[in-house]
């Protein structure tokens, strides 16, 4: 799921709003599809990158570093919509949130594995709300585009 359905897809998705010249959602997409291949391939056991690290806590580190890399590209990607629309908005804080609270899930694996586990599920549930938040979205701009929409979700535009 994570390689096709949240990159491979993503990315396609990203390469086909540049003809469209969308290029923040070109962007968006071809990253956070980028992201997904990346990610999932880390726990590819053919990758050998979780057999590289031979202590669990180094490794959980450098996941951390990675969630950290990809909190900080969420925070421009804000910064870029917040006078966008109200839905990218919270979206994209939503993600922002879920990314933070991973990253401190992966860094406090080290001393504390119940926090950690509890930290780690509300990252996951920040996680959920964020991507319903993309497919409303998504089913939005699917709409907005149709001539006769049986309705129109709306986005909160500035």
């Amino acid at each position: 799921m994570a390689v096709f359905t949240g990159g491979l897809s993503q990315f396609m998705a990203g390469m086909w709003e540049y003809p469209r010249g969308n290029v923040f959602n070109a962007t968006l997409f071809s990253l956070y599809g980028s992201f997904w291949m990346s990610y999932a391939t880390i726990f590819i056991p053919a990758s050998g990158i979780i057999a590289a690290y031979d202590d669990p806590v180094e490794l959980n580190r450098a996941l951390g570093l990675y969630l950290i890399t990809w909190t900080i590209v969420t925070a421009f990607f804000l910064f870029v919509v917040i006078r966008r629309n109200h839905a990218l908005t919270i979206m994209l804080s939503t993600i922002f949130i879920t990314l933070v609270i991973l990253s401190i899930s992966k860094y406090s694996l080290a001393g504390m594995p119940i926090l950690s586990s509890r930290v780690q599920k509300a990252g996951g549930v920040f996680g959920i709300i964020g991507a319903l938040l993309c497919f409303y979205i998504g089913v939005s701009e699917l709409l907005a585009v149709e001539l006769r929409p049986i309705v129109r979700l709306p986005l909160g535009r500035h």
